[in-house]
């Protein structure tokens, strides 16, 4: 930005025609970079970007390619259903990612949402206090020490405060951490035979239970539901007891949004991981009905 103020004008101010300059090679600059992205994560030459170059996209940008954001920017932009995004299509779908921070729209509209319900002043801005408070709101199990850290590094000018661009920020510093705890723990769990044998629930139980969380395994698999994971459900022994229950076989499979089938047994992924984790936070950790079970929500 320094390089391109010096270009247009020796003054430490702008007039108006100085600032149309500015604006018109800035987002010349933009553009050169963007078709230049495009044609470097365009590997096959064709012109167009398909599913997994938009991944290696997700992931220069320092966003964790999941499959299910991939999939929504695509059905988002992909305005010709072609399965494919030409470079205006990919031009779209970089504002979407920059606007939202590379959360998905659910995510990005509930986050907003929940910000202007703590704003009730209307200032368009909170305070640290504020901000972790709804952190804890928003079902993210984080000890407010550790919030406020990631809030200080936010607030960059020191007002004291979060404005809703910052907030989301934050957000994003927020999901980055519990991405990176979350694909550690994962890489734990593959080398850890005991973990082989688990359910996709289970696997998914055992790894938010790692991140401080404390969910209800019924919860979680209504929250997969939610998502279209569709999950085995628990039955009752031939006792007849309510509390003696046991998992449906494994030969039971897990459905995903796209159609695809994978068995009880294949590795979790991490979008898989982040969805239920999602749906689970919307529900505020409760089953259908309003009851917590046996685990209750975040720190």
């Amino acid at each position: 930005l320094d390089e391109i103020c010096d270009s247009i004008s020796k003054y430490m101010s702008f007039d108006l025609s100085d600032f149309c300059d500015f604006m018109s090679v800035c987002r010349a600059r933009r553009r050169a970079e963007r078709v230049a992205a495009f044609n470097r994560i365009d590997t096959d030459g064709s012109g167009y970007m398909d599913a997994r170059e938009l991944a290696g996209l997700l992931e220069e940008i320092g966003v964790a390619p999941m499959s299910h954001i991939v999939e929504e920017i695509l059905r988002e932009v992909d305005h010709d259903n072609s399965g494919h995004l030409s470079f205006a299509e990919f031009e779209r779908a970089v504002d979407l990612l920059v606007l939202r921070e590379g959360f998905c729209r659910s995510e990005y509209e509930r986050m907003l949402a929940a910000f202007r319900m703590y704003d009730v002043d209307g200032s368009g801005s909170l305070s640290h206090r504020e901000v972790v408070a709804l952190l804890q709101h928003l079902y993210f199990s984080m000890s407010p020490a550790e919030a406020m850290r990631f809030v200080s590094r936010v607030d960059a000018d020191g007002s004291g405060s979060l404005n809703e661009r910052e907030f989301l920020v934050f957000m994003r510093h927020i999901r980055e951490c519990e991405v990176a705890q979350v694909t550690a723990a994962m890489r734990r769990f593959d080398a850890d035979a005991e973990s082989a044998g688990m359910s996709v629930i289970q696997r998914v139980l055992m790894l938010l239970t790692s991140l401080g969380y404390a969910p209800d395994e019924d919860a979680l698999r209504e929250a997969a539901e939610d998502v279209g994971l569709h999950t085995p459900r628990r039955r009752a022994q031939d006792d007849d007891s309510p509390k003696a229950q046991a998992v449906c076989s494994d030969s039971a499979d897990l459905a995903g949004e796209t159609g695809e089938r994978v068995t009880e047994q294949q590795p979790v992924s991490i979008s898989q991981v982040w969805q239920v984790t999602e749906a689970w936070r919307r529900r505020e950790g409760l089953r259908r009905g309003g009851g917590a079970g046996r685990g209750g929500g975040g720190r």
